[in-house]
């Protein structure tokens, strides 16, 4: 079997796990981790939780990711909260302590990296604009806030579908293809060569030039970091927009 293959490279690193999320890409942890918890949930085999368990922790430790771009300097670290949170209340109560420890810095963090626009989001990406990040984050702070909702301000979570939507500088276009009054004209998907676009997609978004200019051309498709929907982000912008939808209700009870 593949996974056979990725969980002996992976295994060696159970007793040195805090460099863990270094491997992930912009937050993302471990692939192989994130993995491990999709098949255990699909599964429930207890070889994919033998797995990741001991490696959950590392993934916590914040990595700045020198190769990001940011708006007015300031880069959220690269927390990864998301598996760790989904997978909260399987730990033991000292990693649970763990984990409940970290998410004071990764809140704050996140907040003073907003502070440099007056949208209160963090914008980053120097040749792949940032909204992965801007949903991640978000979504983030909704796992926080189901746990620990006295930990996060829900208005976290909110900021970042409507940053999506068109709360951002540099414009006020939709970065969701066909949603929305003002939306993307032109994207770079499966019609890659037309100067169209397929509904639904999610292009990357706002690229941060140095020394700090921001760029989201919408009379030119083809420059992917910009305008390539990614099939990634879809997903991603539906779990936040349900997220925002629990919390809309909460709020408004």
């Amino acid at each position: 079997m593949l996974w056979d293959k990725y969980a002996e490279q992976l295994a060696p690193k159970a007793n040195n796990n805090q460099n863990s999320n270094q491997r992930g890409r912009r937050g993302n942890g471990d692939p192989r981790i994130n993995a491990a918890i999709e098949l255990y949930y699909a599964t429930g085999e207890q070889r994919f939780k033998d797995l990741f368990m001991p490696l959950i922790v590392g993934q916590i430790n914040p990595a700045d990711d020198a190769n990001r771009e940011s708006f007015g300097g300031g880069i959220a670290p690269n927390f990864n909260l998301s598996n760790v949170l989904r997978v909260y209340d399987m730990l033991d109560k000292k990693t649970q302590k763990i984990v409940k420890d970290a998410i004071p810095a990764y809140v704050e963090n996140l907040s003073k990296a907003g502070n440099d626009n007056p949208y209160k989001v963090p914008i980053q990406g120097s040749n792949w604009a940032g909204n992965t990040q801007v949903m991640g984050n978000s979504f983030n702070c909704y796992l926080i806030w189901r746990q620990f909702p006295n930990l996060v301000d829900p208005e976290l979570i909110l900021k970042g579908l409507n940053y999506i939507y068109g709360c951002h500088p540099y414009s006020n276009v939709s970065f969701i293809t066909s949603v929305g009054v003002n939306t993307k004209k032109v994207a770079y998907s499966n019609n890659r060569a037309d100067y169209t676009v397929i509904p639904g997609g999610v292009v990357p978004g706002l690229i941060v030039k140095k020394p700090d200019l921001l760029e989201n051309k919408d009379d030119y498709p083809f420059l992917w970091g910009e305008n390539e929907c990614c099939i990634n982000s879809v997903p991603n912008y539906v779990m936040l927009n349900l997220a925002c939808e629990q919390v809309a209700k909460s709020i408004n009870k």
